[in-house]
C-alpha cells in the first residue's frame, strides 16, 4: 500500500420541503409514473408536520398528510403504507391521516 487513505463520504440526507413545516399546510400528493421521475397529481390534500405516527417514528422518506380530496382515476391508487385499521387505497383515505413519500408531497402553485 502506499499510504494513501480512502474516506468514505456519507451522503447527505435529502432536504424535503416538508421538513421545515411547523404547521398544518395545503399541498398536493403526486404519484410517480414511470422511470423518468415524473408524477401525476393524485390528490389535494393537508401536510402534517411530525416525526411520529400512532406512537411510531416515521421513516424519514415518509410524512404524516391527509387526503381531502383525489382526483378522477387515483380512487383505487394503493398506497405504500397501510393505515392501522387497514386502508389501503387513495380512495378511502379520505379525511384520514396516512404516510406518503416525501418526494411525491409538493407545495405551492407549481406541480
Amino acid at each position: 500500500m502506499s499510504g494513501i487513505s480512502f474516506f468514505l463520504t456519507p451522503h447527505p440526507e435529502p432536504d424535503y420541503p416538508f421538513d421545515d413545516l411547523k404547521e398544518n399546510t395545503p399541498c398536493k400528493l403526486h404519484v410517480p409514473i414511470g422511470c423518468s421521475g415524473r408524477t401525476l397529481e393524485a390528490s389535494i390534500a393537508i401536510a402534517i408536520p411530525g416525526r411520529t405516527f400512532i406512537d411510531e417514528f416515521i421513516p424519514d422518506e415518509y410524512a404524516k398528510v391527509q387526503p381531502q380530496v383525489f382526483h378522477e382515476g387515483f380512487e383505487s391508487y394503493i398506497i405504500d403504507i397501510p393505515t392501522p385499521d387497514g386502508v389501503s387505497v387513495l380512495g378511502d383515505a379520505v379525511n384520514l391521516i396516512i404516510l406518503w413519500h416525501k418526494n411525491d408531497i409538493f407545495f405551492g402553485l407549481g406541480t
